[in-house]
């Protein structure tokens, strides 16, 4: 099945979850993160605010907020994503033309990969078990990993040693059973779904 299909069967199967399901669920997702080394090592968590049902990372935003680690989450501009220190204000933000709640553009709170190790938390559209993504369709994420760690292998990996530990997240009804994967493509280090991890 070609991505197109697998990225609007997983988007209408996770838009036909219930509010309490996608509550619950992301709970448990934001707990498994939590608990996690590389959760506990980042000095930086680049996340994002969720819209349509996706994996809601309040619980990791709160608790980044609170521990004192620095937060950030994406801000689009034109073909190009960067990631903007989140103080929790979510009057501040501003809707998107993709719908989607981002920060001004301040250089000053840019971040950058000197700040320190960073853990990147992903969302998608859908996801296989081989951690392969698909999301939008806009290439986004893919851009941003790539700029940063341009020496990603063939499978889009970047690597445990590089400072920077990605991780998707989903819900199991967005695993689908392969994703055909092309060169420009990044997968994550791990994928967390409300029912368990994948390294």
């Amino acid at each position: 099945m070609d991505k197109a299909s697998l990225r609007n069967q997983a988007k209408a199967r996770r838009l036909s979850l219930s509010d309490e399901y996608v509550s619950h669920a992301s709970e448990k997702i934001c707990s498994f993160i939590m608990n996690m080394r590389e959760y506990d090592e980042a000095d930086c968590i680049l996340a994002y605010i969720a819209v349509n049902n996706e994996v809601s990372l309040r619980p990791v935003i709160r608790d980044a907020l609170i521990s004192g680690r620095k937060l950030y989450i994406p801000r689009v501009d034109g073909d190009s994503m960067v990631f903007i220190r989140y103080d929790g204000n979510e009057v501040a933000l501003k809707r998107s033309s993709f719908g989607i709640p981002e920060p001004e553009y301040d250089e000053e709170r840019l971040w950058t990969p000197s700040l320190g190790k960073t853990l990147i938390i992903m969302p998608g559209v859908a996801f296989d078990r081989y951690k392969c993504r698909i999301g939008y369709g806009g290439g986004y994420y893919d851009r941003f990993l790539r700029s940063v760690h341009p020496d990603a292998d063939d499978r889009g990996r970047i690597g445990i040693g590089s400072g920077l530990f990605s991780i998707g997240v989903c819900f199991d009804c967005q695993l689908v059973p392969e994703i055909p994967v092309e060169k420009h493509d990044i997968c994550p280090e791990r994928l967390v779904t409300e029912t368990e991890v994948i390294s």
